[in-house]
C-alpha cells in the first residue's frame, strides 16, 4: 500500500485517503474521549474518599448524647473497621490512573494532584481518629 492512498488496480483508481483521514480523526476523538472519562471516573473516586473520610470523622467524632446514638456509632465504626482495608486498597488503581493520565498528556487539575499527594496523610488521620474513636466508644459504653 502506498502512502498516498491512492492505488491503480486495473482499470480502478482507488482512494483511501478520505477513509484514512476519517479513521484517524475516529481514533482521536476516542482517545479524547476515553481520556475524559477516565479523568472523571479518577476524580470521583477521589471525592468519594475525600467524603467517606469527612462524613465518617463528622460522624464519629461528636459525642452520643442517648444510647441510640452511641449503637449507631459503634456500628458504623464496626462497618468502617470491617471495610478499612478494602478503603486503603483503592489508593493504589486510582495513583495509577492519574499515572497514565499524565502519561496521556492530560494531566489533572493541580487541586486533584494535591489532593492526591496527601491522601495517605489523610488516611493516617483517619486511621488515628479511629483508634481514638474505638477507644472513646469503649469509654461510653461503660
Amino acid at each position: 500500500t502506498r502512502e498516498d492512498g491512492i492505488n491503480n488496480l486495473l482499470f480502478l483508481r482507488v482512494d483511501s485517503a478520505p477513509l484514512k483521514s476519517s479513521l484517524k480523526t475516529h481514533c482521536e476523538e476516542w482517545v479524547k474521549r476515553f481520556t475524559r472519562l477516565l479523568a472523571e471516573t479518577a476524580d470521583d473516586e477521589l471525592e468519594a474518599l475525600k467524603k467517606h473520610f469527612e462524613s465518617n470523622t463528622e460522624t464519629l467524632v461528636t459525642a452520643p448524647t442517648n444510647l441510640d446514638e452511641l449503637a449507631a456509632k459503634v456500628n458504623t465504626h464496626a462497618k468502617i473497621m470491617e471495610t478499612k482495608e478494602e478503603t486503603h486498597a483503592r489508593f493504589a488503581p486510582l495513583r495509577a490512573i492519574y499515572a497514565s493520565l499524565q502519561r496521556m498528556d492530560a494531566p489533572p487539575e493541580p487541586a486533584k494532584l494535591a489532593q492526591l499527594e496527601a491522601l495517605d496523610d489523610t488516611w493516617m488521620t483517619f486511621v488515628n481518629m479511629l483508634s481514638k474513636t474505638a477507644a472513646d466508644l469503649d469509654d461510653a459504653e461503660e
